[in-house]
């Protein structure tokens, strides 16, 4: 059989896939027709995951050959009906895969052609490792937590109406029989619900026995949920924009099925219903895509550098989908020179000419920059274009609404100046510097694996240890800051001087906590655990992890880790001449300088002299958030002028 041709499309057609009817393992037949997405065609969508692009085989389109992945045909027979005809749009066989320009031509409608199917049909892939089991396991999980919802309305109607004495008087003289009625209803189901393990709290899970159908706190059967999250669909660049364009999504796993919305429900009873503790399942990245698709429904886009930093964690075969794959989730800044699809053009062009679109967004502009940290994966990207391949931190230290080092924003006027060169390389910013870094201790590690966890731990541990002991071997004892002692000065940089929520500067409370967390980890250290375990080497070894581990139970200790989580990654530092504790990126060195930079409400870590300055990375000076250094620099002779960076 013959190879199948494409024929051209028009630029705004697109093709639709027919998938003819058959069963089981029958051979695939279809065939292709160009539509005009202008005439609003009715059809479902195909999400799932390539699979290995090397293991192939083919199906007979239109009487002639089409490669596809194995999981792409395995797909299309899961779902084909079996009596009739389904109309589809699956991207490996409607785009001509082998055609740049075509790619160029119809990758930007993709956003387009996922919000006009009538749904999206997401392939997981066959039954194996108990997947029955996980979506059986989610639609229990999605009735528990109806059911959690439904406790808390009857909770808050029986309070409403039940222990109001106005309505029970109006009820009792017959005033009212609307009120009757409803009163009625409510304490009938009051009365089921008193038979249930639910109550308006959860679900409490004990350790050893399951309740409501739900494995028990330890069960291992948990695990069979996090291999099924594992499934490489749900973490690929592309599917995340296809769940959150899609007007409805439904999950196919072997025979078994569950909408988007029921999963969305299983996740939210894991989170909000499940007691004590959420069981130990990994399914950050399903709840995240639920996250964005009602953002979507709300506000009808996704902040653009917001997807592009997040969706660093997820894969793709090609690097260039990282900004490809997040495009028609975002709105065109109206006027601007914004982006084309091009995949003639080398990941390393492409993010410096992504870097450069943003940096001409007025509504965006030098905010760029917070994601610019070295060290770079790609060669020949410049320091100030961020590298959306690096699975650096995923975000810069924190992003309260009171940060602004280099001042108050004028929202009246335009944005703080800066110039590209002409050949693309180099950018001028307006900045000033404050100081260099004199001292650095290790960096923080970051989140690891199941197995490696106690490890990690007490990594943590001996890092907390160590930062504090730097501030005691400090040769200045002066305040570091106005009116604060060395020690507050330290453990607000450490939460980056930020509470809970992040928008509020960290108040004393946090410093109880702190006083606690850094208790617990002395304690322990004086050998608390020897005489709980049976091996006195792990009890030594992991103290400081054991500490951490045990210590996450109670909430002061608790309260400080959390607001410290910002520090994955970083390194805690002292300033040369001002003494002020600074938070900086791995990759920084004694030596480097850090600037404040017109337009940016975080100081940053730059290296070099002249017109070789490096971007390091943006960074967390305690004393310098405020705009103080910003006021006082004309004061003592401090100005802002050009800086080149390369």
């Amino acid at each position: 059989m013959t190879t199948y041709q494409y024929a051209s499309v028009a630029a705004a057609e697109f093709r639709l896939l027919e998938v003819h009817p058959g069963v089981g393992t029958t051979p695939m037949v279809c065939s292709l027709k160009a539509n005009s997405l202008e005439d609003e065609p009715i059809y479902e969508a195909l999400s799932y995951s390539w699979g290995d692009p090397s293991i192939r085989t083919t199906i007979t389109c239109d009487g002639k050959d089409i490669e596809v992945t194995v999981n792409c045909q395995q797909a299309l027979q899961h779902i084909r009906h079996s009596h009739k005809a389904r109309i589809m749009w699956v991207d490996a066989i409607c785009i001509d895969q082998s055609s740049i320009p075509e790619r160029n031509q119809q990758v930007p409608l993709m956003g387009r052609i996922y919000r006009q199917a009538s749904s999206v049909l997401i392939w997981l892939g066959a039954e194996a490792g108990q997947s029955d089991f996980a979506m059986t396991l989610l639609l229990r999980l999605k009735e528990l937590r109806l059911k959690h919802e439904r406790q808390i309305l009857f909770d808050m109607m029986e309070a409403a109406f039940i222990r109001n004495p106005k309505i029970k008087s109006g009820i009792s003289s017959g005033k009212d029989k609307v009120l009757e009625s409803i009163l009625s209803g409510v304490q009938s189901q009051l009365d089921k619900q008193t038979a249930n393990g639910v109550t308006s709290d959860g679900l409490l899970l004990h350790k050893d026995h399951e309740n409501e159908g739900i494995p028990g706190l330890t069960d291992p059967k948990w695990e069979i949920l996090t291999k099924f999250f594992g499934r490489s669909w749900f973490s690929r660049v592309w599917v995340f924009q296809e769940v959150v364009l899609a007007k409805q999504a439904t999950l196919f796993c072997g025979k078994k099925s569950i909408s988007w919305e029921d999963l969305s429900l299983a996740l939210n009873g894991m989170v909000h219903t499940l007691r004590p503790v959420s069981p130990a399942v990994n399914y950050a990245n399903p709840l995240f895509m639920g996250m964005k698709r009602e953002t979507m429904r709300e506000e009808g886009n996704i902040d653009f550098l917001e997807l592009l930093n997040t969706l660093k964690d997820f894969d793709c075969t090609d690097p260039r989908d990282r900004v490809y794959g997040v495009l028609g989730m975002t709105s065109r800044p109206s006027g601007l020179p914004w982006l084309d699809v091009d995949y003639s053009l080398s990941t390393t062009e492409l993010f410096r000419k992504t870097t450069i679109a943003v940096l001409k967004d007025n509504s965006i502009g030098l905010d760029v920059l917070l994601f610019a940290q070295q060290p770079h994966r790609l060669k020949g990207l410049p320091s100030w274009s961020p590298d959306w391949t690096s699975r650096l931190p995923s975000k810069y230290l924190a992003s309260p609404s009171w940060f602004r080092a280099a001042g108050v924003r004028d929202s009246s006027t335009q944005p703080a100046g800066f110039s590209i060169s002409d050949d693309n390389t180099t950018i001028d910013v307006i900045a000033s510097i404050v100081c260099s870094i004199a001292k650095l201790g290790s960096a923080m590690p970051a989140e690891a694996e199941t197995d490696q966890e106690l490890e990690i731990l007490e990594q943590k541990a001996c890092v907390y240890e160590e930062w504090r002991e730097m501030i005691r071997d400090a040769e200045f004892r002066a305040p570091v800051y106005e009116g604060q002692s060395i020690e507050e000065a330290f453990w607000r940089t450490l939460v980056v001087d930020s509470g809970e929520p992040m928008t509020e500067r960290a108040d004393q409370s946090m410093e109880f906590n702190y006083k606690h967390f850094y208790s617990k980890l002395r304690f322990a250290r004086r050998g608390f655990f020897k005489d709980m375990l049976d091996d006195p080497v792990v009890a030594r070894k992991y103290s400081g992890g054991l500490c951490m581990m045990f210590g996450l139970q109670d909430p002061y200790f608790k309260a400080f880790y959390r607001a410290s989580t910002h520090v994955r990654g970083y390194r805690f530092g002292i300033l040369d001449s001002m003494g002020w504790f600074c938070l900086v990126p791995e990759s920084a060195e004694e030596g480097d300088s850090i600037y404040v930079i017109k337009g940016l409400d975080v100081p940053f870590v730059v290296r070099g002299k002249g017109d070789g300055r490096v971007l390091i990375g943006p960074c967390f000076v305690q004393g310098l958030m405020d705009g103080r250094f910003t006021d006082m620099a004309e004061q003592v002779g401090v100005y802002f002028g050009n800086m080149t960076l390369k």
